[in-house]
């Protein structure tokens, strides 16, 4: 009796210590399945596609929106041609300036770009550092070299302006303009066939 006993003993106590084992194993194929779920989490956070940036959509309500991107056809076109490092073309916001001419703002590495792509695929670019488009916005200004009344005119002015704006004021020598703007944007086409000497954005 006293060996059947014994043997029992050995047979619960080897159980036993099997199911230590067993529960040591699993612990370590756990911690290691979350080790592995976990850097996949973070993988898939580096892997994500990034935003214009909390502060640009804070500053322009306009990026502050799903993304419209880019046409392919056009993309095409714009990804051959400076200034196309640096660009998330995936973020881009087309204006909606009421132009035949398109125009898109479109964010950087450390930049805000305006751009635009004319029906000779021309592309006509304007950008600004970040921290200074945060403050000041952005400007693009294309001037034809005579003035043609009959297509509104020689200067084209359009701007992108930061959330907290209401007007904007166009300064070319002495000459001041005023204009309010619409969605957060302008567009002026005047004879002018100078750039401004300052576009500054008015608050309310």
């Amino acid at each position: 009796m006293g060996n059947v006993a014994g043997a029992n003993w050995r047979l619960i106590a080897g159980s036993l210590l099997v199911l230590v084992l067993a529960g040591a194993a699993f612990g370590l194929h756990s911690t290691s399945e979350n080790a592995r779920s976990l850097r996949h989490r973070e993988a898939g956070r580096r892997e994500t596609p990034p935003s214009a940036g909390a502060r640009l959509e804070a500053s322009f309500a306009l990026l502050d929106s799903n993304p419209e991107g880019i046409p392919g056809k056009i993309f095409r076109e714009v990804r051959k041609r400076p200034p196309a490092a640096g660009l998330k073309w995936g973020m881009a916001q087309r204006l909606p300036t009421g132009l035949r001419d398109p125009f898109w703002v479109v964010p950087g590495n450390s930049a805000l770009c305006l751009m635009s792509l004319d029906e000779n695929l021309v592309i006509s670019a304007s950008c600004t550092k970040t921290k200074e488009a945060l403050k000041h916005g952005l400007t693009m200004v294309t001037i034809k070299g005579v003035p043609h009344p009959e297509e509104g005119g020689a200067r084209l002015i359009v701007g992108l302006a930061p959330n907290y704006a209401r007007k904007v004021e166009i300064r070319t020598g002495q000459t001041v303009q005023v204009r309010a703007l619409r969605h957060h944007i302008f567009v002026v086409r005047d004879l002018v066939g100078l750039p401004p000497t300052r576009v500054t954005f008015i608050r309310g």
